[in-house]
Order: C-alpha cells, then sequence, then structure tokens
C-alpha cells in the first residue's frame, strides 16, 4: 500500500461587508472511486467598528436591531456570538453587549467579565444591555465601570414611555410588547458621576440608560436596563438615538443646544448650557442631596418634588418640640413589641398643620405599623407591609413622606396643639427583628405664627430675614455677606448687622506695631500681609526690623540704607531649603543683570543632577572659554545636594546675560534617559571641540562618541583645575550607554504579510 501526502493552500480574500462573518469550508479528494473528506470554518472579522456580541443564550434580535443602528449611524459593525478572535479589543472601536432579558438571556461568565474590564481598563468604549443584570444577575467587576446600581425587579411588562435625557434630550419612544424583549426588566438608578439619558415617564421618572465617562483612564460606558430591540420609534428615532450613543463613546460628552442638554438629573446643580457649548453643572449652595432624612439637619426632612431624582434637605415649617423619653428598645424582650412616647406642647393656638419626624432604626422596616393621637384623633402614619425589607425609618410624616393611607396628618388641622402628643410603634411580628425609636420630634404650624391669606411676617428686626414658608412665618438671621462687585465674597471686612443700622462691614485691623512694614489685607485670603517698606529710618535690633532695601547698623542700632543699585531674583520666593528632598536639589535661582553684569564675590551654584560617588563638578564663574575665572571643585556623594563657591571674577563681563554652568567631567561617553522632571544635561567635558569664546561648557551627552579621543583634556585657564573622575559609571545615573548593536539585529530578518490562509493536509491511498 502506497501512501501520498497532498498539501494546498486555501487563500481567503473577503471584499465587503457581505463578507463577514463564519464560512464552512469543505475539501473532497477522489481518486476516481474512493474519496476523503475535510470540513473546517473560516472566521472574517472586521479590523476595526463596532463588535455586537450576541451571547449563547440570547435571541438574535437584540444584536441584529443594534448592528442595524450602528450601521444606519455610518458605522461599521458585526454581530458576533464570540470575542476571542478580536484578541485584546483594542482593535474596535467599541463592544456592544446584548444579554437579554429573563427568559432569553446570558449570565456573564468570570473569563468574559475579565476581557471587558481589562479593555476598558485600557481606555475602551462598551455599551451593556440586560434585563436582569443590574439587579436580579450577579454582580461582577464588570459593574463597577457603569454607574448604574439595580433597585428592584421590574413587573412583567414595562409600559412607560421611554424618554431622552440629557445629550438623548427631544427623543421619545414607546417599549415593545413583544414578550421576547420586554419581559420583568430590572429597575435601576444612577450611581454618582454617572448621567441618565434614557428615562421612565412615570412620576419618578426612572433612567433606564446612564452614560459614564471616566477622565483619567479615558473609558466610556453605557449601562441599559432597557434593549434596544424594545424602543419603538415615536418622538425620536432609533437610528438618531444610536447615533448620539456613538458620538459621546467615541468623543466624549457633546456639544449642548439648549440647558435641557446639561441635565445631570442632581437635584443639587444648576444645568446651564454655556456659550462654548459646553455643559456647566455648578453646584447649589447649602443643597444637599438625600435618600432620608438620616441625610438632613434636625429640622429637615429628605423631600422630593417629583422631578428627576430631587430629593434633597428642607426645612420643615413650624415649632419645632422634641421627645425627652427617648430612646426606646423595639421588640428586644417579651412585652416589648409596642413603645410609646409622648411629647406635651403648652400653648393654646390652633393647629393649621402638623409634621412628626422619626429616628426609627429596625432591621425589617416592612414589620413596622406607626400612629400618632392628639386631642382624640389618630393619624395612621404608617401600616404593616411585609413585602418591604428596607432598613429603619428616618423619615418626616407628611412634609417629607406621605402617611399610609395619605393625608393622616390632616385630621389633626384646627385642633388646640396645647396637650399629649403620643406616638405609638408596634413591631407586627414579634421575636424576628428588632430595633429601638431612638428619638422623634413635632413641628406645628399654628395659628399664631401662619402667615397664610398674605399675612405679613415683618417682625421689626432689621437683623432677620422674614419669609412665608409653606404658611408659616420664618425669621431667619439677615446674611450680611460683604460682596463685591461680581458678588465674590469680601474676606478682608468684619461683618456684622447692628440693630439700627443694620448690616455694617468693618475693615479688617492688621496692625502688626511694626513702623517699618505695611499693614494690609490680602483680599484673596483674608490673611494679614505685612511687606516692609522701601526705606525706613527708626531704631532697630535685627535686619527684619528694618525696609526692604535697608539694614541695621549695628552701632547706632538705626536702618540705613544699603548702597548701590538693588538687583531681585525672579524666582518666588519664600523658598524651603534643603527643598525638603534629600537625593535631589531641584531649585536654583539666577540673577540676570542688563548691561555690564557687576563683579561676583560670592555666588552659590547647584545642580539638579544626582551626584555619582566621588564625582567632581565644577562652576563657571564666565560666559565663554577665554573668560573662565578661577572657580573650585568639591567631590561630592550620590546622596548629598552638593553646593559650590566661586572665586572672585578677574573681570567684569559686558555680556548681556550671565549665567552659571555646573558640569560633570567624566572619560565615558553616555546617552540620555533622564527620569521624568529632570532638566539638567550630562555634559562629559571634551573642550577639545568647543570654539574659542563659544559659551559650550561641554557636548551634550547624546551626541556620538568622537572617533579619536584627546590624549589627555585640555588645560583649563585657572590654577584651580578640577581633575577628572575615573569612567566608573554610578548604579544611580540616570545616563547609560548606547546599546550595542548585534550582527543579527544588524542584519534583520524578513517577513512578508499575507492574506488569511487555512493549510488543509491530508492522505490519500
Amino acid at each position: 500500500m502506497v501512501t501520498k501526502q497532498r498539501i494546498a493552500d486555501i487563500l481567503v480574500q473577503p471584499t465587503g461587508p457581505q463578507d463577514l462573518g463564519a464560512h464552512k469550508v469543505r475539501v473532497r479528494v477522489t481518486d476516481g472511486c474512493l474519496y476523503a473528506e475535510l470540513t473546517f470554518e473560516i472566521q472574517v472579522i472586521l479590523a476595526g467598528g463596532y463588535a455586537v456580541w450576541q451571547p449563547a443564550g440570547t435571541s438574535d434580535l437584540f444584536a441584529t436591531r443594534i448592528k442595524e443602528a450602528i450601521v444606519a449611524a455610518g458605522r461599521q459593525a458585526q454581530v458576533v456570538a464570540d470575542l476571542a478572535p478580536f484578541g485584546d479589543l483594542s482593535s474596535l472601536d467599541g463592544v456592544f453587549v446584548a444579554a437579554g432579558v429573563y427568559g432569553n438571556k446570558h449570565i456573564l461568565l468570570d473569563s468574559e467579565v475579565q476581557k471587558l474590564v481589562q479593555y476598558l481598563a485600557k481606555g475602551g468604549k462598551v455599551y451593556l444591555e440586560g434585563g436582569d443584570t443590574w439587579y436580579v444577575d450577579p454582580y461582577t467587576p464588570l459593574h463597577a465601570y457603569f454607574k448604574v446600581t439595580g433597585v428592584a425587579d421590574g413587573d412583567q411588562k414595562l409600559t412607560a414611555t421611554q424618554v431622552g435625557l440629557h445629550f438623548c434630550n427631544g427623543l421619545s419612544f414607546l417599549p415593545s410588547s413583544d414578550y421576547e424583549v420586554n419581559n420583568f426588566l430590572d429597575r435601576v438608578n444612577k450611581l454618582p458621576g454617572g448621567i441618565p439619558v434614557l428615562g421612565w415617564n412615570d412620576t419618578a421618572l426612572h433612567p433606564s440608560a446612564v452614560a459614564y465617562e471616566d477622565a483619567a483612564a479615558k473609558y466610556r460606558t453605557i449601562g441599559a436596563a432597557v434593549p434596544f430591540a424594545l424602543l419603538v420609534d415615536k418622538g425620536g428615532n432609533t437610528a438618531d438615538l444610536m447615533d448620539r450613543y456613538l458620538d459621546f463613546l467615541e468623543k466624549g460628552w457633546p456639544q449642548c443646544l439648549s440647558d435641557l442638554y446639561c441635565n445631570d438629573s442632581r437635584p443639587c446643580t444648576k444645568d446651564t448650557c454655556g456659550a462654548d457649548k459646553k455643559c456647566v453643572n455648578a453646584p447649589i449652595s447649602d443643597c444637599v442631596e438625600c435618600t432620608n432624612d438620616s441625610h438632613c439637619k434636625e429640622a429637615e426632612a429628605c423631600k422630593g418634588s417629583g422631578a428627576v431624582n430631587d430629593l434633597i434637605c428642607q426645612e420643615i415649617p413650624g415649632a419645632r418640640y422634641d421627645s425627652t423619653d427617648t430612646p426606646k428598645a423595639i421588640d428586644t424582650l417579651p412585652g416589648n413589641a409596642v413603645v410609646t412616647s409622648s411629647i406635651n406642647v403648652a400653648g393654646t393656638s390652633k393647629v393649621i398643620s402638623a409634621s412628626a419626624k422619626l429616628y426609627i432604626a429596625h432591621s425589617w422596616k416592612g414589620d413596622l405599623a406607626i400612629k400618632l393621637e392628639h386631642g382624640g384623633k389618630t393619624a395612621q402614619l404608617k401600616l404593616q407591609d411585609p413585602t418591604d425589607k428596607t432598613l429603619n425609618a428616618y423619615v418626616t410624616y407628611e412634609f417629607g413622606v406621605p402617611a399610609n393611607p395619605p393625608g393622616g396628618m390632616a385630621k389633626f388641622n384646627n385642633l388646640s396643639s396645647t396637650g399629649e402628643w403620643k406616638l405609638t410603634v408596634t413591631d407586627t411580628v414579634p421575636g424576628f427583628h428588632a430595633g429601638n425609636l431612638l428619638k422623634w420630634s413635632l413641628f406645628l404650624v399654628t395659628e399664631d405664627g401662619w402667615c397664610g391669606g398674605g399675612k405679613s411676617c415683618d417682625d421689626g428686626d432689621v437683623c432677620t430675614k422674614d419669609a412665608c414658608y409653606f404658611d408659616w412665618c420664618t425669621h431667619k438671621p439677615e446674611d450680611c455677606t460683604d460682596v463685591d462687585g461680581n458678588g465674590k465674597p469680601v474676606l478682608c471686612t468684619i461683618d456684622s448687622c447692628d440693630p439700627v443700622a443694620g448690616c455694617v462691614h468693618t475693615p479688617k485691623s492688621c496692625d502688626d506695631f511694626k513702623p517699618c512694614t505695611q499693614n494690609l489685607c490680602e483680599p484673596a485670603t483674608g490673611s494679614c500681609i505685612y511687606p516692609q517698606e522701601l526705606n525706613c529710618i527708626s531704631a532697630c535690633t535685627t535686619h527684619k526690623d528694618c525696609g526692604l532695601y535697608d539694614y541695621c547698623d549695628a552701632v547706632s542700632g538705626t536702618c540705613k540704607p544699603i548702597p548701590g543699585q538693588p538687583f531681585h531674583s525672579a524666582d518666588p520666593f519664600p523658598v524651603a531649603v534643603p527643598d525638603s528632598d534629600p537625593v535631589w536639589v531641584k531649585r536654583r535661582s539666577t540673577c540676570t543683570s542688563r548691561g555690564a553684569a557687576p563683579r561676583m564675590t560670592s555666588t552659590r551654584c547647584t545642580t539638579s543632577i544626582r551626584l555619582p560617588a566621588r564625582a567632581r563638578w565644577a562652576c563657571s564663574t564666565a560666559s565663554s572659554e577665554a573668560e573662565r575665572g578661577p572657580f573650585r571643585s568639591r567631590t561630592g556623594s550620590p546622596a548629598t545636594p552638593v553646593p559650590w563657591t566661586t572665586g572672585s571674577s578677574s573681570s567684569p563681563w559686558s555680556s548681556a546675560r550671565t549665567t552659571w554652568i555646573a558640569t560633570m567631567r567624566t572619560s565615558a561617553p553616555w546617552t540620555r534617559a533622564s527620569p521624568p522632571g529632570t532638566a539638567a544635561r550630562c555634559a562629559p567635558m571634551l573642550r577639545s571641540t568647543a570654539p574659542t569664546g563659544s559659551s559650550a561648557m561641554g557636548r551634550n551627552c547624546a551626541t556620538p562618541r568622537p572617533a579619536a579621543r584627546p590624549a589627555s583634556p585640555p588645560s583649563l585657564p585657572t590654577a584651580s583645575r578640577a581633575p577628572r573622575i575615573s569612567a566608573t559609571r554610578p548604579t544611580t545615573s540616570w545616563c547609560t550607554r548606547p546599546p550595542t548593536r548585534s550582527a543579527a539585529t544588524a542584519s534583520g530578518a524578513r517577513g512578508s504579510r499575507r492574506a488569511t490562509r487555512s493549510r488543509a493536509a491530508w492522505s490519500a491511498k
């Protein structure tokens, strides 16, 4: 029997989008009688564009609708069942993940999560939608990249209109009734930093899609609980929505067209579209976002007005009365499942409205039933609700939240406020979950403080700000903060309120009782500053007692002018010494004079290079080779900043600028690999290459090594020459030798780019 082997190359050359996807190839070999077959698959994928991932277990409807919208927006897209062919995903413009809905979904696997997390960590762009992904399915590390949190499992069928928010403003969509895409969708909310771009059009307007951009890592995400395939065109079309999604993923937050485009769904920001078409979300002072009363002050309640997530702390109207018999334990022992607490109010004024603020800690709030009694009336504030698994009851009935049933507190209207107000808290399932009635407060708007019907709230005090707040007169202290023409606070005044004159702004006193200083207040900080007078003649004991250009004469004990013309450093002072850094010296002060430079007698020179062991450094006092004056050098250590002091120059210079340069002498060539923030140069002192009169102090370390090095360094024009150091390279130096190019590297390696091939081999008998 003879066996022969045949080898063939199959060349795949896709020409357009129609060739994307999986292609099955079948090869048959025959001798005219018998035959053998080989079947395999070739996957053609995009080199860029967007991958729409349709995971196992989901209908192709989700991914197909997304792909069609991406293509309609003018981008390339491909539906894939596996992301593995794309490697680390870096070749893609972004990834869309369609995880499906209940009964038609995919739960993300650890390997899939890791791949997407690594992609996002490198600045990737990911859209993730799933009806169970945010609340029902397990939390994964991928969720942290989406500023979305699950709130509850949704109803079986979503009927609410979907409304565009922020950069999707102006769009609206009806939900499809098809259970394949609309089945128990999670209710979600945004996390800090996330911006809702699609929301449910009900009384709470829950967000259903949230966008987020990480400015540091440069990744962008959109997390959605409502599938794209669910959206049916109404006041917008899905192609426009996808175009806005892609614009955000590719470029970040887009330009705004109006203030509505800038709604960040945060109640404590003022959202405006600036002149540069960029959104400005300025914080509102004294505004606190909240989810319950625990985030608010004792006289405030967490209250909303029905807009998007607008729960903020608001002042509770009325006179406040606090409990004095609390705290009290609830269901911690047999027989204490029912607790009561009373507040007694004096006075005979008629009640206009009442509110009760409660602080109840409990591990299963649904077990609690709460009621308030006064004047023969009972208001049921809360009924038992076994489905309510949440913790604690930090609420205000009914200013912050409605009673259950609503309107219970209205039963006390028109009653006298006088007498006992009795609160009863009952744990309806004793023996299981315990808690504490920590405290509670009663707020009463009564007839004597009522301002309804146009009643004036003026109390005749110029130091109070009178207002009618929820039919209750308030008299807050007048804000006497001094402001300038731009509305910014003036920090150099002492602000107070005079009972007769009103607000008074007294200039801040900054007198230090020293004759040679100016007593000033810094407007930017409100701090007192004491700059020295230029010339000040007075008694003194130290130079500090004198003016800026004066000195303290030790003989006479008085300040006298310093002779000569002053020159100033351009550097800001004060400067820390030795710069709080034991390894690097980073500061250098340069004095620049115009015209003839004066004779320098004691100049200090420092370097920002880490000194190698036994290195010698020189400070030149001249601006050219011919004018070098005497100098000294000193041996330094790597860990110690080394100052250098020069001798006096032999002649004044006529150059327009004086520069002090520190140079290291070495016999070895180095290439530069300076650490970040290092501005120094590694300059071997081979001065034979520098022409006379040149200001060059040596050649740059990146310059190629000369073909022939001088037998010995040229003599320096000074009797105090700095000896050359050895060629030993310190391990801490930031100069490194140029790499030696190997013969293999020099010759190179040939390669060629070929189209994707699949090699098939078989045997013929």
